[in-house]
C-alpha cells in the first residue's frame, strides 16, 4: 500500500508552508506584543536588557479563530494541511496553545518553532514542544531550553543576514 501523499496535497501543503506559516509566525508575534506579562516572562528566562523580539512569539489560544471555518471546504483543507504540519493537534486544537515561542526563521521561511508552557500545564501535556519545518537545517535536536532556541533563532537570523549581505 502506498502511503505517500497525492501529489495534489503535498502541493497544497507546500503551499500553505510559503504562505500560511509566515502569517502565522506574523500572528503570533502580534499576540506577544499586546501581552506585556509575556514579554515580562520573556525578559526574566532570557536574561537580556533587550530582546529581538521578531523572534518571539505567544501562542495566546486563539489562532483557531482566525482560521477559516473548519465547516468549509477550504477551512478543512487549511486545517488539514496546518494539522500535517504540526501547527495543529489531531483534534484541531491549537498545538502550541498558551505556549511562550522562539520562532526560528530564515528570511521570510519558517523553519521551526521551540514553544516553551507559560502556566499550568496538566499531566498530559508537554511543557515544551519543537515543531521542525524545514529538516535541512541542522537544528534536529530540540533546543534543551528558552534560552538554547533564542539563541538558535539569532544565529539563523545572523547567517541568513551575513549570506544576503555578501
Amino acid at each position: 500500500m502506498n502511503k505517500s501523499k497525492p501529489s495534489n496535497v503535498a502541493q497544497f501543503d507546500q503551499n500553505v508552508f510559503e504562505q500560511t506559516l509566515p502569517q502565522i509566525s506574523h500572528y503570533y508575534r502580534q499576540s506577544l506584543l499586546s501581552s506585556s506579562e509575556t514579554i515580562q516572562w520573556f525578559n526574566e528566562r532570557l536574561e537580556t536588557k533587550k530582546l529581538c523580539l521578531p523572534l518571539l512569539g505567544y501562542a495566546n489560544r486563539t489562532l483557531g479563530n482566525q482560521l477559516l471555518s473548519p465547516r468549509s471546504k477550504e477551512g478543512q483543507l487549511l486545517r488539514g494541511a496546518l494539522k500535517r504540519l504540526g501547527i495543529l493537534k489531531p483534534s484541531g486544537h491549537e498545538r502550541l496553545s498558551g505556549s511562550a515561542l522562539v520562532l526560528l526563521h530564515c528570511g521570510s521561511a519558517l523553519h521551526a518553532i521551540y514553544g516553551e508552557r507559560i502556566g499550568r500545564c496538566s499531566g498530559h501535556c508537554s511543557r515544551q514542544q519543537w515543531l521542525v519545518f524545514q529538516s535541512e537545517l541542522e537544528i534536529y535536536k530540540p533546543p534543551s531550553d528558552l534560552k538554547t532556541a533564542y539563541l538558535m533563532a539569532i544565529s539563523l537570523q545572523s547567517k541568513y543576514e551575513e549570506a544576503n549581505h555578501a
